[in-house]
């Protein structure tokens, strides 16, 4: 995995796709759930997971050779204290 990703330890449930998918990751201490799993492109070697969390918008990298997950992007929203986990924000 590249030096520049920061690894992560992810909480990963087996998806109808046959794909481990994040349910929930770590920062530091900092548990932080996944509320959707907004989109993903898969690879033989690779998956990247785009998710929507209760406290913004990271995208995952799976490198499934080695089973290591790394993040890639992180992007705070300014809807999210409005959002409780469980429910999907409401969109006018």
């Amino acid at each position: 995995m590249s030096d520049d990703l920061q690894p992560i330890t992810v909480l990963a449930n087996q998806s109808e796709l046959g794909v481990q998918e994040p349910s929930a990751f770590f920062l530091g201490d900092r548990r932080i759930e996944v509320v959707e799993v907004m989109d993903r492109w898969l690879a033989s070697d690779y998956g990247y997971f785009k998710l929507l969390t209760t406290d913004g918008i990271y995208i995952l990298r799976h490198d499934s050779d080695q089973d290591r997950w790394a993040l890639t992007l992180y992007k705070q929203s300014e809807f999210l204290p409005a959002l409780d986990v469980g429910k999907k924000p409401r969109i006018h």
